[in-house]
C-alpha cells in the first residue's frame, strides 16, 4: 500500500499501478541534497519512484 497526501497524488499513480510493466511503486524512495552558486543548500524527496524492468539495450 501507497501512502498518498492527495488526490492528485492518486490520480496520478493510477496508470502506473494499472500498467503491467511497472515493477515496483515506492513512495518517498530516497532525498536528494544539492547546493546552488552561492552554496545554500536545498534538499527533496520526490513523491515516487516508479520502477520498470532493466531492458538490455537502453
Amino acid at each position: 500500500m501507497i501512502g498518498l497526501e492527495s488526490r492528485v497524488e492518486r490520480d496520478l499513480l493510477i496508470a502506473p499501478d494499472s500498467d503491467p510493466d511497472v515493477v515496483n511503486i515506492v513512495s518517498q524512495p530516497f532525498w536528494l541534497f544539492w547546493r546552488d552558486k552561492r552554496d545554500s543548500e536545498f534538499r527533496h524527496a520526490p513523491d515516487f519512484l516508479v520502477c520498470l524492468p532493466v531492458v538490455a539495450g537502453w
